[in-house]
């Protein structure tokens, strides 16, 4: 009782010290903790509101004393916990405490309480589903700020993602709660994402209808649930709309991912247009890929003879190399041309190999023999004669930061600069030269465990490789060097492959000059970011 009485009048570490001692020593009754969570120290506050909830339940009565808690504490770091204790609690008492943290409107801009609120929410959905849909179904909640920033989204992705019919009644249910077409716009969006690759053909009506009856959804959902009339439109604005290019690319997608057989045409008129904006053109010939008609290898490769339409032959060579027919014609093509034989990334030769077809595998071996592709790599003395070069002489890091930029910052972060396909080299050992050479001149020598790169089959026929940038129960994500990322869905892989290598391209150094090399070491081994 003594120290009871102590720490309530205590502040900082001293009552947090008492309050663990009482805590240990079994002295933490409801009592006191109901004391401890009107403490006027917002430590004591936090960690009353953890070992509320440390031994399981609460009782009803202090459950209620953390939700009022909820409604009036003004500490961000306490109000984080409740959010945690309220996950742990069973959803007739964890859920009123949410209810009260979602209506705090400072807290809609908080870096860290929205998630641990939506972490919350995830478990009661799994624990008590019609009182946690309930809750959200309330028009104060749906008001509020936070709810529509962070939670709207996220609560229709969670049920679209899972695929099950009884889930997408459930996203039906969810549309005809909004409350205006702003929540109606968030919703969709949080659907949009968790279909991203996914076919559409099987939700179930009640959602169909809820979705069209929403007047929200966009011109590409409407798409892709089958809209003939939202089909045709779309076909049209694709080439004569006057659409902004990112319009346009999300058109694109949509007509690919509904499979829309009719649009082949017109796709393929703006992969081999010389007019069309280099995004869009490799957006279009992406999206050209899912069909089979024999007119998609015949335009490709039609215009990879075109001499005015460039920086289009990775995206045209991973299409042609994705199916056996359309890979035959494309190597009968490199077998009597040299020039275009050349032109085929290395690092795709093993698209064509990957296809199972021993015809094309024969072909591609012999045009391109396995000890000339990525994967030999050069000699071990080679690659320690360059690390010795490298070091004989100062290289320059400002030119060797043009270098990085140019040849791999599509793939790899260093400091603020680069891609995400590849490891972050900042955090990277980058002090060894000799390993620093081995990796960039032998990259399956050691493969960073997420970067290795996986093939996926489809049953249509399909062979795509990248590595793996994320994946449900429903699709698969594969992100490929050029940047872009190719979305499968789940029910159509018939085979899934971990290969080991690095997608990384091989003769990265091969045309640069001893200096250019120093440079661009000089820059990979800073310890810090240039001041330009």
């Amino acid at each position: 009782r003594a120290l009871t009485e102590e720490a309530m009048a205590a502040q900082g570490q001293w009552a947090l010290e008492l309050l663990w001692l009482i805590h240990l020593n079994g002295g933490l009754d409801e009592a006191l903790t109901r004391r401890a969570l009107r403490h006027a120290d917002p430590h004591v506050r936090l960690w009353s509101a953890r070992l509320a909830v440390d031994q399981g339940g609460v009782s009803t009565s202090l459950a209620q004393t953390l939700a009022e808690v909820a409604l009036e504490e003004p500490n961000a770091e306490t109000r984080a916990q409740l959010a945690a204790s309220a996950r742990r609690l069973p959803s007739a008492q964890g859920t009123p405490i949410l209810r009260l943290l979602i209506q705090r409107e400072e807290d809609a801009s908080d870096r860290y309480i929205p998630l641990l609120l939506w972490w919350a929410v995830e478990t009661h959905l799994r624990q008590d589903l019609e009182a946690t849909l309930g809750l959200f179904e309330e028009p104060t909640i749906r008001r509020a700020p936070l709810f529509r920033t962070h939670l709207v989204a996220r609560l229709m992705r969670r049920f679209a993602e899972s695929g099950t019919q009884a889930d997408l009644r459930v996203c039906a249910r969810l549309l005809a709660a909004c409350a205006d077409r702003e929540e109606v716009r968030l919703s969709l969006e949080g659907f949009q994402q968790a279909f991203s690759g996914r076919s559409v053909a099987n939700l179930p009506p009640e959602l169909v209808r809820a979705l069209v009856d929403s007047g929200a959804a966009s011109l590409e959902l409407r798409v892709r649930i089958g809209d003939e009339e939202a089909i045709a439109s779309a076909r049209e604005r694709l080439l004569y709309g006057g659409l902004e290019e990112s319009r346009r690319i999300e058109i694109l997608g949509a007509l690919s991912a509904a499979s829309v057989r009719e649009a082949v045409p017109d796709m393929l008129r703006l992969a081999t247009h010389r007019g069309t904006e280099p995004l869009t053109r490799r957006e279009a010939i992406r999206a050209l890929s899912v069909f089979d008609e024999s007119s998609i290898a015949t335009g490709l490769l039609g215009a990879l003879r075109d001499a005015d339409i460039e920086g289009a032959d990775d995206a045209i060579f991973r299409v042609l190399s994705s199916r056996s027919d359309w890979a035959m014609a494309t190597l009968r093509e490199a077998e009597t041309d040299p020039a275009l034989r050349a032109r085929v990334p290395l690092e795709l030769v093993e698209n064509f190999t990957a296809l199972g077809s021993s015809r094309v595998t024969a072909l591609a071996e012999t045009l391109w023999p396995p000890e000339t592709r990525r994967g030999a790599g050069p000699s071990l003395e080679r690659v320690e004669a360059l690390a010795a070069a490298i070091d004989e002489a100062q290289g320059d890091p400002y030119p060797g930061k043009e270098l990085f930029l140019a040849r791999c910052a599509a793939c790899h972060k260093l400091f603020q600069d680069g891609g995400a396909i590849g490891p972050d080299l900042t955090y990277y050992q980058r002090d060894d030269t000799e390993n620093l050479v081995l990796a960039i001149l032998r990259p399956s020598a050691e493969v960073r465990e997420g970067f290795e790169n996986t093939l996926i089959r489809t049953m249509d026929g399909r062979a795509i490789n990248g590595f793996l940038a994320e994946q449900n129960n429903q699709s698969v994500a594969l992100r490929h060097v050029d940047g872009a990322t190719t979305v499968v869905a789940r029910d159509t892989i018939a085979h899934l492959q971990v290969l080991g290598r690095s997608l990384m391209p091989a003769g990265l150094l091969d045309d640069l000059e001893e200096q250019a090399i120093r440079d661009l070491f000089a820059y990979l081994r800073s310890v810090q970011p240039l001041n330009n």
